[in-house]
């Protein structure tokens, strides 16, 4: 049943879903940053092709979700990353001539 929230805006009350689907709901909503609520709004406009009102900032956990899935795909450990990362900077230092940054 909907219920008018604003002139824009109303509330959807779905009955029926599995403590299953609910679970799963909200592990991908968290995956992505967000409450179910706002996951399953998304959910049905992108299915339903409707355009949001505003556009929608992506989450840091959003945008590095992907980074750390191939990160854990790797089976490299943080220590292993640290030390490639510190290499890589040091090669292109190196390649740039440029000097270590100077900390405040």
């Amino acid at each position: 049943m909907a219920h008018p929230v604003t002139q824009n805006t109303t509330t959807l009350e779905i009955t029926g879903i599995s403590l299953a689907l609910m679970k799963r709901i909200e592990e991908r909503a968290k995956e992505r940053g967000e409450d179910s609520g706002s996951f399953v709004r998304e959910w049905l406009q992108e299915s339903l092709g409707v355009a949001t009102d505003s556009p929608k900032q992506a989450s840091l956990e959003e945008i590095l979700s992907p980074l750390r899935e191939d990160f854990e795909n790797t089976g490299m450990t943080d220590d292993e990353l640290g030390e490639f990362i510190s290499h890589e900077i040091k090669q292109y230092r190196t390649a740039h001539k440029t000097k270590t940054p100077v900390r405040s």
